[in-house]
Formats: C-alpha cells, sequence, structure tokens
C-alpha cells in the first residue's frame, strides 16, 4: 500500500508533472496503465507523479520495473528510467 513518487527533471530542470496524459509502469512481465487503471496513478500535481502499485495483484517478489511517461509532445511514450520494486502479500 506505500506510494512511490518520483520528481521528474530533464537536464536538471523540473518537468510540469501535470502535463503528463498517460503513464505505464512495466513490472516484470506486467504492464500497468493509467489509461486502464488510473487509481493506481496520480498524475495532478506539478511537481510530482505518485504511484499505488499496492493496489495491483502483482505476485510476491522483486522486480526491476520501467517507467513511460506519455505528453502531448511525446504521445508514443518516453521510456523514463528504471526503479526497484519489491512486492510483499
Amino acid at each position: 500500500d506505500n506510494e512511490i513518487i518520483f520528481s521528474l527533471s530533464t537536464d536538471g530542470t523540473p518537468i510540469n508533472h501535470s502535463l503528463i496524459t498517460r503513464c505505464q509502469v512495466k513490472v516484470g512481465a506486467t504492464m500497468i496503465d493509467s489509461q486502464t487503471s488510473p487509481n493506481l496513478f496520480s498524475l495532478v500535481n506539478t511537481d510530482k507523479i505518485i504511484l499505488t502499485l499496492g493496489l495491483t495483484t502483482l505476485t510476491a517478489g522483486d522486480y526491476t520495473a520501467k517507467l513511460y511517461i506519455f505528453d502531448l509532445d511525446n504521445i508514443e511514450g518516453v521510456a523514463w528510467g528504471e526503479f526497484d520494486v519489491t512486492v510483499t502479500s
């Protein structure tokens, strides 16, 4: 039930997170998408995005997750980076 909070920047300059139109997180082989599961993503803050992946049905384990961000300039999405996720039962 923990939140994962990201403050993203480009070349050291923070981005306006409220301009993000869609977010995806690939955890292991599972793609979690803000279009199909909007309750898992908060994209309303200008300075951060908040992921609530604890509400998913992911199997317990350690994963490398990959973050994808979409906005009006990047409608195909941008692979933003990877982070570690531990899912407990």
